[in-house]
């Protein structure tokens, strides 16, 4: 599960940040007021770390370490329907409600 997934924040970018913003110890937007010493020194390792690879790697185990921790609850799920033309073609849905329309086309019509 991916904390930034259900919050509807970009899933590659941001994932530090949102992990920093709201679980990291001392942060004045962390809501919840959840302290880790352990999660926070992860947190920082993962921040230097510059292998994306072995990054992402690092949030995972963070992200796996915090729901293990129930350190947030989610109370809701979004979920987005999305209704496509079949003449409307290389639409693929994206994590976030906005997809890349670079690679959608019309079909013509024959």
């Amino acid at each position: 599960m991916s904390f930034s997934s259900w919050a509807g924040w970009p899933i590659t970018r941001t994932r530090r940040i949102f992990l920093d913003v709201l679980f990291h110890s001392g942060n004045d937007d962390n809501i919840g007021e959840y302290t880790n010493s352990r999660i926070d020194a992860q947190l920082e390792s993962a921040r230097q770390e510059t292998d994306a690879g072995k990054r992402m790697g690092m949030y995972q185990q963070i992200e796996q370490e915090l729901v293990d921790d129930a350190a947030c609850l989610p109370l809701f799920f979004f979920t987005n329907r999305v209704l496509v033309k079949p003449y409307v073609k290389g639409f693929v849905p994206a994590p976030m409600p906005i997809s890349w329309l670079r690679y959608i086309y019309l079909e013509p019509v024959k």
